[in-house]
């Protein structure tokens, strides 16, 4: 072996490194002087951790790497008695049996997805039908509710007062309904179906009923005497609301009737023309 050799290759080698070890030295002095030492800190601490995280990764995926990964075989005919044994066609024979067995438990189990499908296709179908069914309740409700009632007479008596400006006395007052004559005791009836929202006692009126109609429209009824419904009650286009009663209104006995749309009067005689007659 000639060892001149390899004098001269490690001289020349040393000299070709000296230069970039002693200008990396020089470097390191240059930024040592101008770091302050929290700044050395700080940096120290950085490496340290950059330091622990690579040995932690690292440790990490050769634990993960090296681990034994076992073999798992699921079918119970692959552990056979003549694949010990070394019977080569034996273990194949099983094999084909296993195959050939689990062929016949497909053939005979029912295909899942033709049953499940159609069960879909029936659950489908009665939902179609039930939101028809509700949709069409929702718009007959709807259409119910925003229908105008068809009003008709509460009384067969004659008109004694119309809507409009009246003299009592010496004031004058603002007449909201009309009044309809009508002797004491008899029948006073609904002008068209809705719900009894309130009865109350009035100082002019004596006992009132007022219904809740369809449409923001609803009826009052004043001078009664005796009242069958109560307070909720649904009523029906004719339903008696109550009796007469035998005080004055006007001239002679009789009723006080009132239509109101959103809470606003209105001159029953332009909804009901028949009250004129």
């Amino acid at each position: 072996m000639d060892w001149r050799f390899l004098r001269r290759f490690w001289r020349s080698f040393r000299l070709a490194l000296q230069k970039p070890v002693l200008a990396a030295v020089r470097t390191g002095k240059k930024i040592r002087d101008n770091l302050s030492p929290f700044r050395r800190v700080v940096i120290f601490f950085f490496a340290g951790v950059l330091f622990l995280s690579v040995l932690v990764w690292g440790f990490t995926r050769r634990i993960t790497v090296n681990k034994p990964v076992p073999l798992r075989l699921e079918r119970e005919d692959f552990y056979s008695e003549d694949l010990f044994t070394g019977d080569k066609r034996t273990s194949e024979q099983a094999h084909t049996r296993g195959r050939a067995s689990e062929r016949a438990n497909l053939a005979e189990e029912p295909a899942p997805n033709a049953v499940d499908f159609s069960r879909m296709q029936e659950e489908i179908t009665e939902l179609r039908h039930r939101v028809q069914e509700l949709s069409e309740e929702k718009g007959k409700a709807a259409g119910e509710e925003t229908a105008v009632p068809v009003f008709s007479r509460p009384v067969a008596g004659r008109l004694l007062r119309s809507t409009g400006w009246h003299r009592y006395g010496n004031e004058w007052r603002y007449h909201t309904g009309v009044d309809l004559s009508l002797p004491a005791g008899r029948n006073v009836m609904a002008t068209a179906a809705g719900r009894v929202r309130e009865i109350r006692t009035d100082p002019l009126l004596g006992w009132v009923v007022v219904i809740d109609h369809n449409a923001g429209w609803s009826s009052l009824y004043g001078h009664l005497s005796e009242v069958t419904v109560t307070p909720g009650f649904q009523v029906q286009k004719g339903t008696v609301l109550g009796k007469s009663s035998a005080s004055t209104c006007g001239p002679e006995p009789g009723i006080h009737f009132s239509l109101y749309h959103h809470g606003n009067p209105v001159d029953p005689l332009s909804v009901i023309p028949s009250l004129s007659d």
